[in-house]
């Protein structure tokens, strides 16, 4: 879609290559896999019914519907957030290296906090979404600061997860942390959370308010 929208390869890079001329897209296979991934959707795929990853089609990719996204939330805090972080999907076995899980135990991954924290914070962002039909979905100034809302919670559920240094542990399995810590791609979600949140605040202060204990955190 990016390349057949914009004809380069993206638009950040200082060179402009001529993607689309190379590799042509055509409007039928983005209708054909747009077709597919709604039949599949909201599941993951026939065996899997959700997934962390998931969360991708509603940040950054932005591609499915206001209702679709909806659901895929859902579904998501429903069967796989836990206390520490989100899983991946239900009976992962994926546990890190050097833990041992007890029975039933699945790694949990602060990651997805911040990742859900970033979802409902760009569902607050703009004052409307779209349907299925790419039809405009109006959202009103209470539906956005509910959104903000829930991003909130997330966010401040994910640094308590974090280490007094501040870091963003890989995962948790159980209350043991992952070697992988600080991890790269957690921290930089982090970032984007907070970075988000406090666009939203300062560009919306009437209706978007941030709690003080994020506001006036210590130092680290």
């Amino acid at each position: 879609m990016m390349w057949f929208d914009q004809g380069f390869y993206d638009y950040k890079y200082r060179s402009k290559i001529p993607i689309s001329d190379y590799v042509p897209v055509s409007e039928r296979m983005i209708a054909d896999g747009y077709t597919a991934l709604l039949r599949l959707l909201p599941e993951e795929s026939p065996s899997r019914p959700c997934d962390l990853a998931q969360l991708s089609l509603i940040w950054p990719y932005n591609i499915v519907d206001f209702a679709t996204k909806q659901k895929l939330l859902r579904n998501i805090e429903t069967h796989l957030v836990g206390t520490r972080g989100v899983r991946r999907y239900l009976g992962d076995k994926y546990c890190g290296k050097g833990l041992v899980p007890h029975d039933g135990e699945t790694a949990q991954w602060p990651l997805g906090l911040a990742w859900l924290a970033i979802c409902c914070a760009k569902l607050a962002q703009y004052p409307s979404d779209f349907d299925v039909s790419r039809k405009p979905v109006a959202l009103t100034w209470e539906q956005r600061a509910y959104w903000f809302g829930r991003a909130v919670d997330y966010f401040m559920r994910l640094e308590r997860t974090m280490t007094s240094e501040g870091f963003v542990p890989e995962m948790y399995v159980g209350d043991q942390m992952g070697h992988n810590t600080p991890l790269a791609w957690a921290q930089s979600f982090h970032i984007i959370a907070a970075q988000t949140l406090l666009n939203l605040a300062h560009r919306h202060r009437e209706h978007f308010r941030l709690p003080q204990e994020i506001l006036r955190r210590p130092a680290v």
